[in-house]
């Protein structure tokens, strides 16, 4: 079963919860949070010669479905010992928000659809996955266009950059029957999220670049992959 939240973030928010509680503690608020879901939680006593904080609530959220772990996560934001972790509050509220709005289903079958190239390729969209969940926005964006160059190499056999596809790429879409006008959008997409990404990415970090619109050139980074592989395997 594939996993609905990002397990780099996760991690990370895992880590900084149990800095702010004791073991006992964190048994304590996974055990009756697993009971109301009549669930029993695997770590019940603080043996510290197997377990540290961290791991001792990584493992009792891993006896949860994904959403019950989310629904545990936007219950304990509102602790009083996190009121003042705003860096906290704010991961947990970009899970939830990844969590919900099918971001993941959307990353999973962009990582399966490029595993039936190579597994090079999977592991590269899933480094720029990595980087985003981690807020490494500057790696995210150098990733994302590295995944679509590697695709577009593969798929036209041409060694050359992204931005000197054009010509071939655009003699790969008139055989697969791709009309002027799409084709012409699709390029005109493919320069300006190179040209952002080529002034953010690589000479800077993106400092002037928001959330929103990282997020947008990851879900167009997914647009033009999924294009470019439903042409290339012709699904229409």
């Amino acid at each position: 079963m594939k996993n609905k939240i990002p397990l780099v973030l996760l991690n990370d928010i895992e880590d900084q919860i149990s800095q702010h509680f004791s073991a006992n503690e964190l048994i304590d608020l996974t055990y009756e949070f697993a009971k109301g879901y009549n669930k029993n939680i695997p770590v019940d006593n603080p043996n510290f010669d197997f377990f540290n904080k961290k791991t001792l609530l990584s493992e009792n959220l891993n006896a949860l479905s994904d959403d019950e772990k989310i629904e545990f996560l936007s219950q304990i934001k509102y602790h009083s010992r996190l009121s003042e972790d705003d860096s906290l509050r704010n991961e947990i509220d970009l899970l939830e928000k990844n969590a919900s709005n099918g971001v993941i289903k959307a990353r999973n079958s962009v990582s399966s659809l490029l595993e039936t190239y190579s597994i090079d390729l999977k592991n590269q969209w899933q480094k720029t996955c990595r980087f985003y969940d981690q807020l490494d926005y500057r790696n995210a964006l150098d990733n994302m266009r590295l995944t679509i160059e590697l695709l577009i190499k593969r798929i036209t056999g041409s060694k050359a950059s992204l931005e000197n596809q054009t010509n071939v790429l655009g003699k790969f879409f008139k055989e697969k029957d791709i009309s002027k006008e799409v084709r012409n959008l699709f390029f005109k997409m493919l320069d300006m999220y190179a040209k952002i990404q080529n002034h953010e990415a690589k000479h800077n970090l993106p400092q002037n670049l928001n959330s929103k619109e990282i997020k947008f050139l990851m879900n167009q980074s997914t647009v033009i992959i999924n294009f470019l592989i439903d042409c290339d395997k012709e699904i229409f």
